[in-house]
């Protein structure tokens, strides 16, 4: 972001690598995948008086190229992009969000997937931070307090569907955790991943636990 120039610029690059018998072919070359992106931007200066309901402005990014950038102006603050919404793409978009920003996107963007997809980042790190350190210590894991008022949000917001929020609210499966482990380049251990979910989702239910009777007699 360029505070000076009102500028926010948004490089992006794509990698297709060799799958199947595709790794036995010899000097093999794919070409870049066209992917079409679409973006939005949400302030984060202002993102407490958006409303998920009122759409923000997207774009349609179309990517051809290994490194692609687009450029927006009259940017007046730094933003948070809001990525591949709608899951236009059949991708993974990989974005180094802070826990603010991704607590920002669950509140406030008017992207459903967009908001899912924040939440379950967010689990994703309790879960493979309390896994780390699963050999170190049994202690319970802590939430932020941040993190726990967005929670909170969520499922006192009758203006969302039980569905949706349940959806919002439900930790990353078992598959998917496996997965991002192996991305990271750690050695799996299934047992130490187990218990680190058990604890986050232990965590969850305890922080919120008045929240929780409150909605079931509200729905029952």
């Amino acid at each position: 972001y360029d505070a000076t120039a009102q500028t926010y610029t948004l490089t992006f690059e794509q990698s297709n690598p060799a799958v199947g018998i595709e790794l036995e072919q010899v000097n093999l070359h794919k070409p870049p995948l066209h992917i079409p992106v679409n973006i939005g931007l949400l302030e984060k200066a202002n993102a407490a008086n958006h409303q998920p309901d009122q759409p923000e402005h997207s774009i349609m990014l179309n990517l051809t190229q290994t490194q692609q950038s687009i450029t927006f102006e009259h940017v007046a603050s730094q933003p948070i992009p809001s990525l591949n919404r709608g899951f236009g793409a059949p991708v993974e978009m990989h974005y180094d969000y802070s826990e603010a920003d991704l607590c920002t996107l669950l509140r406030h963007d008017a992207d459903a997937f967009n908001r899912w997809d924040a939440a379950q980042q967010l689990f994703s790190r309790y879960v493979l931070s309390a896994m780390n350190a699963e050999n170190k210590s049994d202690a319970p894991v802590h939430l932020d307090d941040a993190l726990i008022e967005t929670f909170e949000q969520i499922l006192l917001d009758e203006q969302l569907s039980p569905s949706f929020r349940t959806q919002l609210l439900t930790l990353p499966s078992f598959g998917s955790l496996l997965q991002a482990v192996q991305q990271s380049g750690q050695l799996i251990d299934p047992q130490a991943l187990f218990n680190a979910h058990q604890k986050t989702a232990i965590a969850l239910a305890q922080s919120l636990s008045m929240q929780w009777i409150q909605t079931y007699a509200q729905l029952n």
